[in-house]
């Protein structure tokens, strides 16, 4: 076994053999064993594999990610087979759940959901934000070569997330330009996440989408703003909430937020030949939608990060 690779033999095999696929419960512990292995290899989840600074302490060890969770129902640790007082088999247990959910990476519905198959776009979700708050992992500023990916806009709540785990190389598409939104995830292929989760050098980093996207132009706030002053028919877009939106926002914008803008993208303007200027705070967000857009046949959707 070679130091890029962590030893997992035997992870899949524990799995239950559900025709439509792993369950959701099942695909969680999966990933929590892996880092177990990670650790117990000398592997700490930092630097070159997850991301994050210091990550001792998730699933690894005898508390499974917390610093005081000794009661863990799932014993010891995270995945083991004694499951005392674990309610849904050899799930993660109560504490592992709430722990999730006070980070943000798991959902009440996810737990809700544990024993049922899970379908990919719920798998990158989970992926995905795991990421961001457990291992502190950035977004990929240049999520380009997701946009050939044909329903990536199908589910208008997973475009981040899809978008974001293509781009990294931890999930890919099922069929040519297809990623499966609603497919289920079998447990070959939710192992590969796993070690891909973990480990950055394991990570299978699509083309990029070149001419097969229809992709926006990102600017920066002095570019859009010039733009902007220059065409009197611009039109400048905040896709934030209604509320950050009322709070406070940038002069003469109109408030489209994101999910609408994904799920009509004519609600912009009627004319596809008119200067689109689309912001958010961070930009990541408007830079979907504007590709949207773009995708959608405007000619002139830019994106900016309204603040620097």
């Amino acid at each position: 076994m070679t130091d890029e690779t962590v030893q997992t033999a035997g992870i899949g095999d524990k799995m239950s053999n559900h025709e439509n696929g792993i369950t959701t419960g099942e695909f969680i512990d999966l990933i929590l064993r892996h880092f177990r292995e990670a650790e117990d290899h000398g592997g700490n989840a930092a630097g070159e594999n997850c991301g994050a600074e210091d990550y001792s302490g998730i699933a690894a060890g005898e508390n499974c990610g917390a610093e005081d969770h000794r009661g863990n129902a799932a014993g010891e640790n995270c995945g083991e087979e004694d499951d005392s007082g674990n309610a849904a088999g050899n799930f993660p247990g109560a504490d592992i759940w709430r722990r999730g959910m006070e980070k943000g990476w798991l959902e009440e519905r996810e737990r809700l959901e544990a024993e049922k198959p899970i379908e990919r776009r719920t798998a990158a979700k989970i992926v995905h934000e795991f990421l961001r708050r457990e291992c502190g992992e950035a977004d990929e500023a240049d999520w380009g070569a997701a946009g050939r990916l044909k329903d990536l806009y199908d589910c208008r709540t997973c475009v981040n997330h899809v978008a974001q785990v293509y781009a990294k190389g931890i999930m890919t598409e099922l069929s040519e330009d297809v990623f499966g939104m609603r497919e289920g995830l079998q447990t070959e292929e939710a192992v590969e996440i796993a070690e891909r989760l973990i480990n950055r050098k394991r990570r299978r980093l699509p083309l990029d989408a070149g001419k097969d996207g229809a992709l926006s132009r990102s600017l920066s706030l002095e570019q859009a703003l010039a733009l902007a002053r220059g065409d009197s028919g611009a039109i400048l877009v905040d896709v934030r909430s209604r509320e950050a939106y009322v709070k406070e926002h940038l002069d003469g914008a109109v408030n489209i937020p994101f999910s609408v803008i994904l799920e009509d993208p004519g609600a912009v303007a009627a004319d596809r030949t008119a200067l689109l200027l689309l912001y958010c705070d961070g930009g990541y967000q408007s830079d979907i939608a504007a590709n949207r857009l773009a995708e959608a046949g405007y000619m002139q959707a830019y994106s900016f990060a309204a603040r620097k």
